[in-house]
């Protein structure tokens, strides 16, 4: 496993006349877990802090805007025969701009031998909306809700030498919710 910590901070003059002092901070914690020789488990925790002020020059203010985010998650491996490898896992991510979301992936590999295999996965994802696109310029909607993404994908991979690796994925990726930038300020 292990522990990752950052944080960032940033003083913007932009030659357009746009200021701003942001910052973020970044935790996270993951431990993976052997429980038997074919099974292992992972799990662990996200938390992030970002934020902070915009204006312009001219005095034009957005104010101070702040976005909590604390996720945990766990997935589970399972190698119930020598060739095939399953996946399963949930995320629970809570955002203190748009509550709670659980969202799960699975996920399966078969090695037909040591020159092919073939993989399949189903997982849902997410987008929330940036501090910019809820509150500052150009075109600002602090009433977005997050970008929700079911995706579907089947890969093939051949090694037909030990130099030579090739593969091809096909996968359908079905979006709703997304958000678009139209219009310009202050519409």
């Amino acid at each position: 496993g292990y522990t990752r910590f950052y944080s960032t901070w940033g003083h913007n003059a932009i030659s357009d006349g746009f200021l701003s002092v942001d910052r973020i901070t970044d935790g996270r914690v993951l431990e993976t877990m052997t429980l038997h020789h074919s099974a292992a488990i992972d799990f662990g925790t996200d938390i992030v802090n970002y934020g902070g002020t915009a204006g312009t020059a001219s005095g034009l203010s957005w104010d101070q805007h702040e976005i909590i985010d604390v996720a945990g998650f766990a997935r589970g491996h399972w190698n119930p025969i020598s060739p095939l490898l399953l996946n399963a896992g949930v995320r629970y991510q809570a955002n203190s701009q748009f509550g709670g979301l659980a969202v799960p992936e699975f996920g399966a590999v078969w090695n037909l031998n040591d020159r092919v295999s073939m993989s399949g996965s189903i997982s849902e994802g997410f987008r929330n909306p940036t501090i910019r696109e809820l509150y500052l310029f150009p075109a600002p909607n602090p009433n977005l809700q997050p970008e929700k993404l079911w995706n579907y994908q089947a890969t093939l991979q051949v090694r037909p030498a030990s130099r030579l690796t090739a593969w091809a994925t096909v996968y359908y990726a079905n979006l709703t919710n997304q958000v678009v930038t139209l219009g310009n300020y202050p519409n």
